[in-house]
């Protein structure tokens, strides 16, 4: 099915749509269509067919699901999580099954650097064309906005017009890969150091008993970075992690494969994950387990946990009922690394929408520290690189239901620059070489991904 074009995937829509607007109504127009695939079919390569600027991919934890966007019906953008949530709500109104992608950077209120150019505080996609797989149940949507009142002939009419940019965009040849050139670590390993020593002073003196801190390398290459073969990549790993990937310009996108559900919704179910404290894995099933053991042995590591999950449970408790937490304290196992791992769960009291629930618990101290609000003013003071939308929340929402991830294990493609993230909690036990190995460990989710031996992305 997904080798036609997008025009003929259009009349197959049009001839069993559902939810198209009455005539001479303005706003959004919407086609869907669902099928059972008699063998699978990836929502990934399908995108990757095309070069359009406008792209979203995710896919939930072990693949469960995937959805993709692609082109560019509607963009909800600046800097009011108010705003955003009534035009989503207005949308909503009469197409609740609309998704929107996108997320919002780790500190909206803080002006973004030059490479973030696009995204904005908080930036989500209405695409022209829309794909879900859940397991063998394939839907497609396309969707067409407007401000004037058009009727739905008039509406599919422009979308086909649409529909044949995005075509002349197809590509089946891969471009070939380039190799970074030259490499920047942002703040020096010194600059580091320095940093760590900051934040156990500020441990020492009461004014925190938490901070992440984050740093970045930069991979300079001689032509623009695809995206797209580092996303297949990490798309290749099965493990318990999601994977994301947001285009917004022909040679710049935020892409990732994180461990961390910051939020999803199912109808007013809500579930939060905390996870914090980390071991690599080992060569052979022994030494797993004596990481493992290491790990739920370290009282560093446990404390970095539980501060995590405490502020979790009290986010929890001001916005949802009936609470329950999963095992406590367990292991995630991912491809190189372990973590300690909570989920909390309960019922969304009345009351609150996607985005102001995503701000009752962004940043988490996975992420930001505790408390959150000095230990967000000391990032902002000491890191020499603005985070933008490293570790904030990416994902989609409907009117039925969202999840959101934590950026993490990212980068940003822009241009011929690659800047790679990675964090690391500093808690009252923490040492600034050991920080640094865990942040060179976590950069490998996509330097190994980049066809980057570990070697090569250490320097």
């Amino acid at each position: 099915m997904l080798s036609y074009n997008l025009l003929t995937l259009l009349e197959k829509c049009a001839k069993g749509a559902c939810g198209g607007l009455e005539e001479k109504d303005p706003g959004l127009t919407r086609w869907t269509y669902s099928w059972q695939a008699q063998k699978p079919e990836s929502v990934l390569q399908w995108l990757a067919g095309f070069k359009a600027a406008d792209q979203f991919y995710f896919s939930g934890k072990s693949g469960g699901y995937e959805v993709a966007g692609l082109g560019q019906a509607m963009v909800i953008s600046g800097n009011s999580e108010k705003n955003a949530s009534a035009t989503l709500s207005r949308l909503w109104a009469g197409h609740p099954q609309a998704m929107a992608f996108g997320g919002t950077a780790f500190a909206p209120d803080q002006k973004l650097s030059q490479e973030w150019t696009g995204f904005g505080p908080l930036r989500f996609t209405i695409p022209v064309v829309e794909l879900r797989r859940n397991g063998s149940t394939m839907e497609l949507a396309f969707n067409h906005f407007s401000n004037q009142d058009l009727t739905e002939t008039e509406a599919k009419a422009a979308l086909q017009d649409r529909l044949k940019e995005l075509e002349s965009s197809r590509s089946d040849s891969g471009r070939a890969e380039d190799t970074p050139v030259s490499r920047e670590q942002i703040p020096s390993r010194k600059g580091w150091n320095s940093m760590i020593l900051n934040a156990l002073d500020k441990i020492k003196s009461g004014v925190i008993n938490k901070v992440v801190l984050s740093r970045k390398m930069i991979l300079t290459a001689r032509s623009s970075w695809d995206a797209a073969p580092i996303l297949a990549r990490l798309a290749e790993v099965k493990d318990d992690s999601f994977v994301f990937f947001y285009k917004i310009a022909a040679d710049k996108a935020f892409f990732g494969r994180t461990p961390e559900r910051l939020l999803k919704l199912e109808g007013r179910s809500i579930s939060v994950d905390a996870i914090a404290g980390t071991r690599p894995r080992g060569r052979d099933a022994g030494e797993d387990l004596e990481f493992e053991k290491e790990l739920l042995d370290s009282p560093k590591e446990m404390e970095e946990h539980r501060i995590v999950s405490r502020y979790v449970e009290e986010q929890m408790d001001k916005i949802a009922r009936d609470l329950q937490t999963g095992p406590r304290e367990s292991i995630l196992k991912l491809g190189a690394l372990q973590h300690i791992f909570t989920q909390h769960c309960g019922e969304l009291r009345n009351g609150h929408n996607v985005l102001d629930t995503l701000a009752c618990f962004h940043p988490t101290p996975a992420v930001g520290g505790h408390p959150a609000r000095e230990a967000r003013s000391l990032i902002l003071e000491w890191e020499p690189h603005r985070r933008g939308w490293y570790a904030g929340p990416i994902g989609w929402m409907t009117g039925e239901g969202a999840e959101f991830a934590v950026g993490i294990r990212s980068a940003l493609a822009d241009g011929n620059r690659l800047h790679v993230f990675a964090g690391a909690g500093i808690v009252e036990e923490s040492d600034p070489d050991s920080e640094w190995l865990e942040t060179e460990q976590k950069m490998q989710t996509i330097t190994r991904a980049s066809g980057l031996s570990s070697r090569e992305g250490e320097c």
